[in-house]
């Protein structure tokens, strides 16, 4: 599993609850047991919640990833490959001060591992218009200290 909760310092008591997400994805309430090898494999893979909103918003997360991996793969089928060597190339990026989320060229310009390339401008924005500026913002939380509300 994707290790989705970077914050390992929050670890729960002797019996104290904490969520996890399951193989299907849904959000689950159990308690700590000490030395449940259940715990430990999720406590291991960042599969570890102190509350049930911060779960939700990775689920969100991995929902928008998988749901970008789909347009990816169509993308690709329908343009023959979204790169283009010697033209110019577009990508989806973030400006820092102002936390907006844009479109960039893809030269020399370091994007997230699940961002397409784009052949043109256009498609780049109707990217972020389909996938929305505030849910593609979850994909840059860590270069920006960004977590925003999804729904």
């Amino acid at each position: 599993m994707l290790a989705v909760n970077r914050d390992k310092t929050w670890f729960p008591g002797g019996g104290e609850a904490y969520y996890y997400i399951n193989h299907v994805g849904d959000v689950v309430r159990t308690e700590y047991r000490k030395g449940s090898p259940f715990f430990t494999a999720h406590f291991d893979a960042g599969n570890v919640f102190k509350d049930r909103n911060t779960a939700d918003y990775v689920v969100e997360k991995l929902k928008l990833i998988a749901e970008i991996r789909w347009y990816i793969d169509d993308y690709h089928i329908a343009t023959g490959g979204a790169y283009i060597v010697g033209k110019k190339n577009y990508t989806i990026g973030v400006d820092i001060a102002s936390k907006k989320v844009m479109v960039v060229p893809a030269t020399g310009y370091v994007a997230q591992p699940y961002l397409p390339i784009f052949t043109s401008e256009k498609a780049a924005e109707d990217f972020i218009e389909l996938f929305t500026p505030e849910r593609l913002m979850m994909l840059f939380e860590d270069t920006v200290g960004y977590q925003g509300e999804v729904g």
